[in-house]
């Protein structure tokens, strides 16, 4: 059993997060859109069934009509693999669904197994394994606060808590050598909070960016000996790194990624060359561009455009090498490369199209030791699409 709490989704902030809350409710509304899925059962080997997506070809896993709210997460039991979908009900209901992932003849599909928490606006849903099964954190839009929850065997959701934190997309992450810890804003200020295996404050906090700085959109990944942590200063309009130690406390940064506007950055971390790597959108000249530090934040490749027009951008690690994911700002096409490590991008052919209404719901995650890209495509009656990473071929 692995769980890889890469990368999920999605970003609540800037401006497709604005137009996400502006056009949510104008072109969605407060119908009931949802899944319609089934499928036959798995052979209990998680590894073989998201194993059973093609290389680098984008397969439909329901029946289409659905509507996920900015969270998309893929969870790994010995037996089992589900997702968990924040699921568009009705306006301000958005429970946060499991579905069973299992083999079916044209790869994998998806069976409803009922919700495992009732929320307003759940959005950035993150899960990381924890003691005796999983913690999961998620953005509650409604208020401007993060929640958490235990889950168990069979991903049943227990012991929630609510933090006075906003903005982390994803907010969760486990520091390398350490323990969990979320990311937000209190009032103002950029904080990681240090949380137990069940989801409770430890009393640790550390302050990355104060109210002045007008710190926005924050997001961290484990290294090998702690955290990195990026975000972008609305002050200067650069993305910002950290590197924290397993106890929290800053080991390095912060240091800047020269772009015009950084909008939704994203991070990564690669083991096995020991490099940081930062993707983000440039707002003031349009594009998603990546750069390349090594772990104690000295640049190691400098700012890299991976793609002329593209948005929202998703990374993750790939044993020696990053994908990366975006919408195509023109087409809204789901498009993706392999960014390897000393800058070099190869482009893959885009494909389908994501949601023009909210033109941000593509993740990224490895699971099970695969690199999956999710989306959902409207250019498939509004299915969600799984692809499986192998080459750019």
């Amino acid at each position: 059993m692995r769980l890889a709490a890469e990368r999920f989704v999605i970003r609540p902030g800037g401006i497709v997060g604005w137009m996400y809350r502006v056009l949510a409710v104008v072109l969605i509304g407060c119908g009931r859109i949802g899944f319609d899925v089934g499928g036959p059962a798995g052979d209990g080997s998680t590894a073989s069934i998201i194993g059973r997506l093609p290389c680098d070809t984008a397969v439909t896993i329901d029946t289409g009509n659905d509507l996920p709210q900015d969270g998309l997460s893929f969870v790994s039991e010995p037996a089992a693999l589900w997702l968990l979908v924040s699921e568009h009900v009705a306006c301000d209901v958005h429970p946060i669904e499991r579905y069973a992932v299992e083999v079916a003849p044209t790869a994998i599909a998806l069976r409803d197994t009922g919700a495992i928490a009732q929320t307003t606006h759940a959005h950035t849903v993150t899960v990381n394994p924890a003691s005796g099964g999983y913690v999961m954190a998620y953005v509650e839009l409604y208020d401007g606060s993060t929640h958490t929850a235990k889950l168990g065997p069979g991903i049943v959701a227990t012991g929630t808590h609510s933090f006075p934190l906003s903005g982390g997309a994803p907010p969760l992450a486990r520091a390398g050598g350490g323990g969990l810890a979320l990311i937000g804003l209190q009032s103002g200020v950029l904080v990681v909070v240090g949380i137990d295996d069940e989801g409770v404050a430890t009393g640790t906090t550390t302050t990355l960016a104060p109210p002045g700085e007008g710190p926005d959109q924050p997001t961290m990944i484990a290294t090998s000996s702690g955290l990195a942590a990026v975000w972008t200063s609305t002050m200067t309009g650069r993305c910002r790194i950290d590197l924290l130690r397993a106890d929290l406390s800053i080991a390095a940064g912060p240091v800047d990624m020269a772009v015009g506007q950084c909008t939704s950055p994203q991070i990564a971390w690669v083991e096995s060359a020991r490099r940081i790597v930062v993707v983000t959108q440039d707002a003031s000249v349009g594009g998603v561009y990546a750069a390349v530090w090594d772990d104690s934040l000295s640049p190691v490749v400098a700012l890299n455009r991976v793609s002329p027009r593209a948005m929202s951008p998703q990374i993750i690690a790939d044993t020696n090498k990053t994908w990366v994911a975006w919408a195509d700002s023109a087409t809204l096409a789901f498009g993706h490369a392999r960014l390897d490590l000393d800058g070099t991008v190869t482009t893959a052919p885009p494909v389908g199209q994501i949601d023009t209404a909210v033109p941000h719901y593509h993740v990224l995650q490895v699971v099970d030791g695969y690199p999956i890209a999710m989306w959902l495509d409207v250019a498939q009656n509004r299915s969600l699409t799984a692809m499986r990473f192998c080459s750019t071929n």
